[in-house]
């Protein structure tokens, strides 16, 4: 699942920094947003491709 995904890929490759975790519920579909810190401006893209590999999650922003 996405929560799954994410937690691995911050913890294991990447050494993020979770912010903030939003998770709400409509008949049983779990709908949550992530806000990740990250300090390198080099690294943002790297980490929001590898996020984007992540089946169930819709969207990757950029928040300045």
């Amino acid at each position: 699942g996405m929560r799954l995904g994410v937690s691995k890929i911050s913890s294991d490759q990447l050494g993020l920094n979770i912010h903030k975790l939003t998770i709400s519920s409509d008949n049983g579909i779990f709908d949550g947003t992530i806000e990740l810190r990250i300090h390198d401006r080099d690294e943002v893209k790297i980490i929001m491709d590898k996020l984007k590999t992540i089946e169930d999650l819709q969207e990757v922003q950029r928040i300045l």
